[in-house]
């Protein structure tokens, strides 16, 4: 019988997923667990409270998001019609929308963490034609935004498909020269080496609660990559997209646009290189057939090569972190890991695209130490 990835999970989580095919799990801070189904935005399935069945949700019963229920409920006066793209139960969702007329994206949120400002500040640049979807309305009561429909696809889609080019990089660079262009309000949301160190820290406990034998190599790995960004030096802060890969890129033709800035803060150089950089290795890992190597070389060119391989490191190790909880082929976590060491010490899988190759460790007491990475699934 062949083996799952959900086969990994401890229990009840386990033996909950056995029998279906998965996409992800997630454990609550309330200790029951939610899965979601290949079934559609709205297949999501939570557990009974005894932890003992599966029962679907619905996002009409997602009382944390209001204006969920408001688009999704009877039809609107308008007659706008609604269709779910994505749902984070409890947390946000996304649908297509229309009146018959024109189209728009519709976001709906469980909180407003300074949703105008992040959506609004980076301006259209004419010179570079990069832009973000003009924003048409917001409704503070029900924290629902609506957004411009803007065309194009994906890096994403392109690299699954084998359309990736090296001058994928060229585009890449350009984008992060004209976000950093951005110039930043006083009052905008930070974030910086102390909340990456957090997330990693908050990412490895998920880790080690969701799988029944997390590999040994995950915590000291955390430890050392989080000594590095500690290390690094204090720079001015600048606009971040702080989620940049490759399904926020939209391409059509010359003109090409970024999405999805929920998360958009001022901070470090480098931050949104590496995550760049990291979903591009991943992509590579899950099969696509893109340049990863040419493409990277390009993006670090510009990202700075004295940070960007610490930030690099970093998002890999989330993604190893994060990917636990997702369906993925065996040894995937193995392999981000050990490209997270290899970007942290510029050799391996980055000895290229990393520039200025030499020996990074941020434990002195390991500073001429060669350290194996396990595997750890």
């Amino acid at each position: 019988m062949t083996r799952s990835w959900t086969d990994e999970l401890v229990e009840p989580a386990a033996g909950l997923a056995r029998g279906r095919e998965w996409l992800r799990v997630q454990r609550r801070n309330s200790g029951d667990w939610l899965f979601l189904a290949p079934d559609g935005a709205a297949g999501w399935y939570g557990t009974d409270p005894a932890c003992r069945r599966l029962v679907p949700l619905s996002p009409l019963d997602d009382g944390r998001l209001p204006g969920l229920h408001e688009a999704l409920g009877p039809p609107r006066r308008n007659g706008a019609r609604h269709r779910l793209l994505a749902w984070r139960v409890g947390r946000r969702a996304v649908l297509a929308s229309s009146d018959g007329e024109r189209s728009w994206i519709t976001k709906v949120y469980r909180r407003d963490r300074s949703l105008l400002e992040r959506w609004t500040l980076p301006a259209t640049n004419p010179a570079t034609q990069w832009r973000t979807p003009a924003v048409l309305r917001y409704d503070a009561g029900t924290r629902t935004i609506r957004l411009e429909r803007v065309e194009g696809r994906s890096l994403n889609e392109r690299w699954l498909a084998g359309e990736g080019r090296p001058e994928d990089g060229d585009r890449i660079a350009d984008l992060l020269r004209w976000i950093g262009t951005t110039t930043l309000p006083r009052r905008f949301p930070r974030y910086g080496v102390g909340d990456e160190v957090r997330l990693l820290e908050s990412r490895l406990e998920a880790f080690h609660a969701t799988l029944e034998n997390p590999s040994p190599a995950a915590a000291p790995l955390v430890r050392r990559v989080c000594a590095a960004l500690r290390s690094l030096p204090d720079e001015p802060a600048r606009f971040c997209h702080r989620d940049l890969h490759d399904k926020q890129i939209l391409l059509d033709g010359a003109k090409g646009s970024l999405i999805d800035l929920d998360l958009a803060a001022a901070g470090p150089p480098g931050l949104d290189a590496g995550n760049l950089l990291a979903h591009l290795r991943l992509r590579a890992l899950q099969g696509a057939r893109v340049p990863w190597r040419e493409i990277a070389l390009r993006v670090a060119a510009v990202a700075g090569p004295e940070r960007v391989h610490v930030w690099t490191a970093s998002a890999l190790l989330r993604l190893a972190l994060i990917y636990a909880r997702r369906r993925r082929e065996p040894g995937l976590l193995g392999q981000l890991m050990r490209s997270a060491e290899q970007a942290l010490e510029r050799t391996g899988d980055w000895a290229e695209p990393l520039p200025s190759p030499r020996r990074v460790s941020a434990d002195p007491a390991r500073a001429h130490e060669d350290v194996e990475v396990a595997p750890c699934d």
